[in-house]
């Protein structure tokens, strides 16, 4: 089995194309996830447990109740189950752009 998971360390909501505009983790053989996404207060301010052809597939577009949030890095923490079972948490920051 192979199993994956990345997810990006910045994005600009504001400019670029495509998945440049959005926080979307990318993985192979996922079955299950759960991520979230913390202002540096400590607030959460998004989460998935969207997948989709064993791959993540929400995406975070910088806003929190329909506002846009400020430029800043964000952290985020994911806990992964894979398809041959293997249980993992990954975490690390995502800096907004504006």
């Amino acid at each position: 089995w192979i199993n994956t998971f990345h997810a990006p360390n910045a994005f600009s909501p504001d400019y670029g194309a495509g998945d440049v505009r959005v926080f979307k983790p990318v993985g192979i053989g996922v079955d299950a996830i759960t991520i979230r996404v913390y202002a540096p207060y400590g607030e959460q301010v998004w989460h998935s447990e969207e997948v989709r052809g064993n791959q993540p597939a929400g995406a975070w577009d910088g806003t929190y109740k329909g506002e846009p949030l400020p430029q800043g890095a964000y952290t985020w923490i994911a806990d992964l189950t894979f398809l041959n079972g293997e249980r993992r948490r990954a975490t690390g920051t995502v800096t907004l752009l504006r």
